[in-house]
């Protein structure tokens, strides 16, 4: 028998797979004539049946290696291609990582029958956990779970979590950490709380924080507080911040006040939208003692939306104490929650800082004064020698300004000197106001 008429594959139906069954054995049949040839000492002329079956595999291989991912899978979902062919074309690929990402749209398209997805789920699994970069193979691992049955998909996400803890960029754990957390599962979970280095678990369990289940929630939240790296700690304290309610919101708060100033603003900003009555109260006091003076204005403008009576009271002699950068921040925070004369308060304090800042402050307070407040603000505003800061001040009152009061203020705009700068200053209306007049 020759090797042509044995590399016929009886019921190979002449498919994709049963042409490369051919090639196979045709390759085969034609080493094993080859050798005998030699070895008998004749003349070895299926050697270039050898070269010539060679050559083909390579140009199979070189087509399969140009192949796009999308485009097999389209291929399949629309019937131009069979499953077991976009199958076969998937294993020739040389390329780990790509040929995996052709498996995993394969899987996607819904069209394989059971044993095909099995093995596709398989080579896939096995090729992912073959890719030598560790990026590479973490994100390939995650783009591959959904696809899987669920222990190979636990498989999958520890294997991942492994290779993302691996890298040594901080930047990249973090990204490919952000990945992963959408598939937590309790694997994972036990895998990020079992992670010896301490800025490495918390890194994993910041990432896992906005993914947890209701029950998962105390066991991280312990994690967090076990943890001896004050920043690592504020880190996850702050991403389950928005989950804690209750007693977790209470014990979290305790273990924030006692964090160093930086880290607790960061994470009682997080807290902020679940404090309330005691927990608010319990803050402010904390506060108190702070001494960064960057922490206590960020905090406060942060609290200022939940502050009510008497914690308004203590958060404004805070902010008296400011540095006049930070006090203004505070101000204009609390504006929309004053009421009678604490409005009065705030807007003398407001008065007495430096334009800039006090135009900060008039904007968030001036739709809640009244109209005795307002003439206030703008005697105050116009009496200003600089008209940089005249001007600031009285963009941030112009709309809330009676037609008594527009008249002043335009009656200060033509006693201004500079020409030229008036001209430019598209700030007061002035048209508009001309344009009433005239009517």
């Amino acid at each position: 028998m020759t090797v042509r008429s044995k590399a016929r594959v009886e019921g190979s139906r002449y498919t994709y797979d049963g042409y490369l069954e051919d090639l196979f054995l045709a390759l085969e049949c034609a080493e094993l004539e080859t050798r005998r040839q030699i070895t008998a000492n004749e003349e070895p002329s299926y050697f270039a049946e050898c070269m010539r079956y060679v050559l083909i595999r390579t140009s199979i291989n070189t087509i399969a290696r140009n192949h796009i991912p999308e485009l097999i899978g389209r291929a399949v979902e629309m019937d131009v291609w069979t499953p077991r062919h976009a199958l076969s074309v998937a294993a020739k690929i040389p390329d780990a990582a790509k040929r995996v990402g052709v498996y995993i749209t394969i899987l996607r398209t819904g069209k394989l029958n059971k044993d095909q997805q099995e093995e596709a789920q398989q080579l896939g699994l096995e090729g992912a956990m073959a890719v030598e970069d560790e990026r590479k193979r973490a994100e390939i691992l995650i783009a591959l779970a959904p696809q899987l049955r669920m222990e190979q998909r636990t498989l999958a996400v520890e294997k991942a979590l492994v290779a993302a803890l691996a890298l040594q960029s901080e930047q990249g754990r973090t990204e490919v950490l952000t990945m992963l957390a959408p598939q937590l599962t309790e694997g994972l979970l036990e895998g990020a709380l079992g992670v010896e280095d301490e800025q490495k678990r918390a890194e994993v369990l910041t990432a896992l924080a906005p993914h947890l289940k209701m029950e998962q929630i105390q066991r991280v939240l312990e994690a967090a507080l076990a943890l001896s790296d004050e920043k690592g700690r504020a880190k996850v304290l702050a991403a389950l911040a928005p989950r804690l309610t209750g007693a977790q919101l209470k014990q979290a708060l305790g273990a924030v006040l006692g964090l160093y100033e930086r880290g607790r603003a960061r994470v009682l900003r997080a807290l902020a939208p679940q404090l309330t009555g005691e927990l608010l109260d319990r803050t402010l006091e904390a506060l108190l003692t702070a001494k960064n003076v960057l922490e206590l204005p960020e905090t406060l403008t942060v609290l200022a939306p939940r502050l009510t009576g008497e914690q308004i009271e203590r958060a404004l002699d805070m902010a008296s104490a400011l540095p006049v950068w930070g006090g203004a921040e505070v101000l204009a925070a609390l504006a929309p929650r004053l009421k009678g004369g604490q409005r009065d308060r705030v807007l003398g304090a407001a008065l007495a800082l430096p334009p800039w800042k006090c135009a900060k402050v008039l904007a968030a307070l001036a739709p809640r004064l009244t109209a005795k407040q307002l003439d206030q603000a703008l005697a105050a505003a116009l009496a200003l020698p600089d008209e940089k800061g005249r001007v600031k001040m009285v963009t941030a009152l112009v709309p809330y300004l009676s037609e008594g009061l527009l008249d002043r203020t335009l009656a200060g705009a033509s006693a201004v000197k500079d020409e030229k700068r008036r001209a430019r200053r598209p700030i007061w209306p002035a048209n508009d106001f001309y344009n009433v007049n005239n009517d």
